[in-house]
């Protein structure tokens, strides 16, 4: 990773999506720089896209 990067290990609250990761779920994690994230439409816009696409899928954005 660089030296940009510390490794990080997940705390308590990631726990629901290894296990979906572990029970073949769909994982989709949706990380937005700070302007994208600050609009109140792109997130909502990227999941509904996403479930419509893969609605058995565990959707994680931040």
């Amino acid at each position: 990773m660089g030296h940009c990067f510390r490794v990080k290990t997940l705390d308590d609250s990631w726990e629901h999506v290894r296990r979906a990761r572990e029970e073949g779920m769909i994982v989709i994690l949706i990380v937005s720089g700070i302007f994208l994230s600050s609009r109140d439409d792109v997130i909502p816009r990227c999941v509904s896209a996403y479930k419509r696409r893969f609605p058995e899928s565990l959707v994680v954005a931040g």
